[in-house]
């Protein structure tokens, strides 16, 4: 069997063609979320393999493991605007009580402790997930 490794995910070519390609427009963050609910309403099972061990160097790289007040724009600004894509793409009547969620939740990680640059990338984020904006930041060149 032929596998292939996307997202710390092993995938088989049947699951490539069956749900497709994993999507660019979200550039970073959440893609492997909506890629496996995708592959789900196609009728696909996704497993789970209890004795796997996988070293995954989470925010490692974009620095979003950084203590609050350290943590940079562009993960804040993607990981808040591709949850509200995820839910847009995959069930969109549900997507009301993501944003509203959304927002509660990103006042209380970031506001709540005083990381008001961290909140303003969180709004940003929000608010392009508001809009459908997709790709990479206007603010990215």
């Amino acid at each position: 069997m032929n596998y292939l490794l996307g997202a710390c995910m092993l995938v088989s070519r049947s699951f490539v063609r069956t749900a497709g390609p994993m999507r660019d427009d979200y550039s970073l963050s959440a893609e492997e979320i909506e890629w496996c609910l995708r592959a789900q309403a196609r009728g696909l099972r996704l497993g789970f393999a209890p004795r796997a061990r996988v070293c995954h160097g989470q925010g490692a790289i974009t620095g979003s493991a950084d203590a609050i007040r350290q943590r940079p724009r562009l993960p804040i600004f993607l990981d808040e605007r591709n949850k509200l894509h995820v839910v847009r793409d995959t069930t969109p009547v549900h997507l009301p009580i993501a944003a509203l969620s959304a927002l509660l939740l990103g006042a209380a990680r970031f506001a709540a402790r005083g990381a008001w640059a961290q909140w303003r990338n969180a709004l940003a984020g929000w608010w392009a997930g508001i809009r459908n904006h997709r790709g990479a930041p206007d603010w990215i060149a």
